[in-house]
């Protein structure tokens, strides 16, 4: 049986200033927070559907791509693969247009046995 443990949600591009958006520097910020709210853990990221989308620069239109605009993380534990350990866990993270998902279906969906890490007490 797999719990989930932890759920944050956010709006993916709050907090952000200025510069163009670029999905690379958000998987490293995402990865950071991840770091700073559970510690080091195995994450998977759900391949997003993105958008291109047009940008008006000072002299010339740049294309962008742009992540949807909610970004969800679950940290879920579930049985140990080995029974030398403990339990199993991973961090799901993956985006949507809209703040409304079925926590549950997310992490059924990951294929477990190959992505969670096995731990110990």
């Amino acid at each position: 049986m797999k719990t989930i443990d932890h759920l944050y949600s956010y709006k993916t591009y709050s907090g952000c200033l200025e510069g163009l958006p670029d999905p690379e520097h958000v998987y490293d910020g995402i990865r950071k927070q991840i770091e700073k709210l559970w510690g080091s853990r195995e994450i998977h990221f759900i391949p997003p559907a993105t958008k291109t989308i047009q940008m008006n620069m000072a002299w010339h239109i740049e294309q962008k791509e742009m992540l949807p605009r909610w970004t969800h993380i679950i940290w879920a534990t579930g049985p140990e693969q080995d029974p030398e350990n403990h339990g199993s866990e991973l961090v799901i993270v993956w985006f949507t247009d809209t703040p409304i998902f079925n926590a549950n279906d997310i992490v059924e969906s990951v294929d477990w046995k190959n992505l969670a890490k096995d731990f110990q007490y």
